[in-house]
């Protein structure tokens, strides 16, 4: 990620998933002041989490935290960019499904003796 990156990913969750009105969300907003109780913040951190891989428990978020200070905390604690991993070949054919195991009456089927 880009410098500001994390900020300006921050900023977008907080007006379009937390509903925060765009002129509220500054770099010096601290999430006690943008009303933020530690449920929204712990969801706040869990959807960047997923999204880039940060430990939670790499982060330190408080309700006095600003914006540019979580940004900051994020950025820091995302692991390093790792390079792509070569293709390993062509793809393999998937198996068949199995069949479907027999019913009980199936199972207990005995075909008649043929003479």
């Amino acid at each position: 990620m880009e410098d500001g990156a994390m900020y300006e990913m921050l900023t977008r969750l907080l007006v379009e998933e937390f509903g925060l009105d765009e002129d509220q969300v500054r770099p010096d907003a601290t999430a006690r002041q943008l009303e933020l109780d530690s449920l929204s913040l712990a969801e706040l951190a869990v959807i960047i989490t997923e999204s880039t891989g940060v430990r939670l428990e790499d982060v330190e978020m408080s309700p006095d935290s600003t914006l540019g200070q979580m940004a900051a905390e994020f950025d820091r604690a995302r692991p390093p960019a790792t390079a792509v991993a070569p293709s390993p070949g062509p793809a393999r054919p998937e198996a068949a499904p199995a069949a479907p195991a027999p019913s009980f009456d199936q199972a207990l089927f005995v075909a008649p003796a043929q003479s």
